[in-house]
């Protein structure tokens, strides 16, 4: 049961992500059941799971629909994030194995090819992306950090920030990241958060200036 319910809710996750299933659109139980082979069930449990991870939302009356955000919350959002993965990237330099090194180098390495095609390949930049931020906060060693932030992450995803972002902005982030990297390897705690807590609210400033640059409304959803 457990394992159907994990592969029923990893397969929505990434459908949400894709933009498969778009904002407001109804999951319906019996339709996901018969799409995955599986009962009721574990799509039950797997809806309720997305829905605590902030993926849907349960209505009474209309079951599971995926979930729009508003400007407020993609602030709160960056702002939680600002405020967390700094410490992350801190407790990286002091704690990071050889793996992790690697492995965050070779996530820089497919984004930089990535970005080198025109356009850029922005849908698959994004899980990248989000792959090295997770691995940075894996580096802390710290499992209540990345539990909380882990799932911040993956809702960019669902923002369709990698949308937002301007093709001359992507240097600059991956610029961002190698000194970041560096500053990891070189064990250097103090700058790592700080160039951190920079590029957070660098991706934050673009993200919400080109957002309102096609939303009038700040209340509509992305």
């Amino acid at each position: 049961m457990a394992t159907s319910s994990v592969r029923v809710y990893d397969h929505i996750r990434r459908c949400i992500a894709s933009g498969e299933f778009v904002n407001g659109e109804r999951l319906r139980e019996e339709e996901l059941a018969a799409r995955y082979g599986v009962s009721r069930t574990p799509v039950r449990t797997a809806l309720q799971r997305l829905a605590n991870d902030g993926f849907v939302v349960m209505s009474p009356h209309a079951g599971a629909i995926v979930r729009g955000y508003n400007m407020r919350e993609m602030y709160e959002i960056f702002e939680v994030r600002a405020l967390l993965e700094p410490q992350a990237a801190r407790l990286a330099a002091t704690e990071r194995t050889d793996a992790h090194l690697h492995t965050l180098e070779r996530l820089c390495e497919q984004m930089e090819a990535l970005g080198e095609a025109r356009p850029p390949d922005y849908l698959q930049i994004a899980p990248l992306n989000n792959r090295f931020h997770q691995v940075v906060i894996e580096a802390s060693g710290q499992r209540c950090i990345l539990q909380i932030v882990n799932n911040l992450i993956e809702l960019n995803l669902i923002m369709k920030s990698y949308k937002k972002f301007d093709e001359s902005d992507l240097p600059r982030s991956f610029f961002e990241h190698r000194q970041l990297l560096n500053a990891i390897t070189q064990r250097e705690p103090e700058l790592a958060g700080a160039i951190m807590r920079s590029h957070i609210l660098a991706a934050r400033a673009n993200f919400l200036s080109e957002t309102e640059r096609f939303n009038a409304d700040d209340s509509a959803t992305v």
